[in-house]
Parts: structure tokens; C-alpha cells; sequence
């Protein structure tokens, strides 16, 4: 992530776990991006992936993004 140019940039990141929900994922990104934005993550389980059981919490979350 480093050795990309992401000047001007908002990051939104996800992550899919097993789990451990974000597991810190987005406080390590905006550790490692301190001059950027970093919004909110969604963390999905695994298992409800492939379920696709987490179709309304993804559509508010992305009308949460506006």
C-alpha cells in the first residue's frame, strides 16, 4: 500500500473474516495512511458470504458511505 499514490484519496475498505470481526484492519490502515481518510470498514463472515445472508447490512453500510 506503501508504493501507491493514493494522494487525495478517501480509502473504504472491507474485510472478510472467520471470526475476528476486523480484527483491527482499518485502526492498521489509518496507522499505515496517516495523511489519508480512511472510512469505516464493513467486516463480513466468511460463512455468511457465501450465504450472501448479509445483504442488507452491505446496502446500509454503502448508503452510510454518502
Amino acid at each position: 500500500i506503501e508504493s501507491v499514490d493514493l494522494s487525495r484519496k478517501i480509502i473504504i475498505s472491507f474485510n472478510i473474516h472467520e471470526g475476528s470481526g476486523d480484527g483491527r484492519t482499518y485502526e492498521e490502515l489509518q496507522s499505515a495512511l496517516i495523511n489519508l481518510k480512511v472510512l469505516l470498514g464493513l467486516p463480513i463472515c466468511g460463512e455468511n458470504v457465501r450465504k450472501f445472508e448479509q445483504k442488507e447490512n452491505i446496502k446500509e453500510w454503502l448508503d452510510g458511505l454518502k
